[in-house]
């Protein structure tokens, strides 16, 4: 029996080497690998991870390379601050662990600057308005003016001629 088994591994082996198997391929070998649909963006980045390891993992553990981890085979995760992050994944069948790493790189956030809109001065119109009580603008605060007094000036001799004045009469 034991030659048996001997056997069947080596010509196990054999078909591996005809056929250009790696150890990769190889099942029940385990190898960690992830995808990013992007690795990198401005503040903040959200990132869809992608477990593409082979081997057939039952456990996935996460390093977003923050201080934050997840569980789930593909994760989403959100940087919010600026940085490049070590992003690493740990597989697991039960028996056999493999990692792999990658970057995610955060820019710091597009800030705009607000434009001032122009401001369109009008200039207004003024236009005078009569006040009903006077018949005149508003804007006159003196009453209406009166009518001046007319003076009428008696001639002092109408006649060209002059007369002798008379003298008063002396007694005797």
């Amino acid at each position: 029996m034991k030659t048996v088994s001997i056997f069947l591994l080596a010509l196990a082996a054999i078909a591996v080497v005809a056929t250009g198997a790696t150890a990769r391929g190889w099942p029940g070998q385990l190898s960690a690998d992830f995808m990013a649909d992007v690795n990198t963006g401005a503040a903040p980045l959200t990132v869809q991870f992608t477990d593409t390891s082979e081997g057939s993992p039952s456990g996935w553990e996460w390093d977003f390379g923050d201080g934050s981890y997840s569980t789930l085979q593909d994760p989403v995760y959100t940087y919010n601050r600026p940085g490049t992050y070590t992003v690493t994944l740990n597989v697991t069948d039960g028996t056999q662990t493999a990692t792999k790493s990658g970057r995610i790189v955060v820019t710091p956030p597009m800030v705009t600057t607000p434009r001032p809109t122009p401001v369109r001065v009008v200039q207004p119109i003024l236009v005078p308005i009569k006040d009903p009580r006077h018949e005149r603008p508003p804007h006159h605060d003196q009453p209406p003016a009166k009518k001046q007094p007319v003076y009428k000036y008696r001639p002092v001799n109408k006649d060209p001629v002059k007369k002798p004045i008379k003298s008063p009469e002396k007694a005797p």
